[in-house]
């Protein structure tokens, strides 16, 4: 399985953050960003592995996906 940079999870909390409209004001730990990780469908996942959470389309995917959860 492949690790994950800071980097990668710097993407991911900016995902939630867009998701949220910023609206949060929270900054996830890497515990949190890693829970949320686990969340995301499958194919999420597979594309964060494949092409790395700073991919536009993983990142386009994310923030639709937790702006659907939230509502």
């Amino acid at each position: 399985m492949k690790r994950f940079t800071k980097n990668d999870w710097n993407h991911l909390h900016d995902c939630i953050l867009d998701a949220t409209w910023n609206t949060t004001k929270k900054n996830c730990n890497s515990q949190e960003l890693e829970e949320i990780f686990k969340q995301l469908p499958e194919h999420l996942q597979h594309m964060a592995f494949e092409y790395g959470m700073n991919d536009t389309c993983f990142r386009d995917d994310v923030i639709r996906w937790y702006k659907e959860l939230k509502n």
